[in-house]
């Protein structure tokens, strides 16, 4: 979220005569249900996760677009993420998990 919410902010104070496009896309980090398993178990070793993929809904996800080209974004307004996903799996998630299950 804090992320997002730059975005929006540098958005709106660019200088107009740098922007080159009215529209925009901002990316920082698109995890898989893998690598959420992974982090999961590191932060909590003895936690017992399983999960089956949904066919129809991984097909929507398979539609998508494989990467969010925010390079626009970058060049015009100076947008960079301060959060890759390990930070805010960890600065976001691990706490409102330990916050739910304590």
């Amino acid at each position: 979220m804090p992320d997002a919410v730059k975005s929006l902010v540098l958005l709106q104070e660019a200088p107009r005569i740098a922007l080159t496009q009215t529209v925009y896309n901002v990316t920082s980090f698109c995890p898989t249900a893998r690598e959420l398993l992974d982090l999961t178990l590191k932060a909590f070793p003895q936690a017992e996760i399983n999960f089956v993929p949904d066919t129809h809904r991984q097909g929507i996800v398979d539609s998508w677009p494989q990467d969010i080209d925010d390079s626009a974004a970058r060049r015009d307004w100076g947008w960079h993420p301060d959060y890759g996903f390990e930070r805010a799996y960890s600065d976001y998630l691990v706490p409102a998990i330990r916050a739910r299950y304590q």
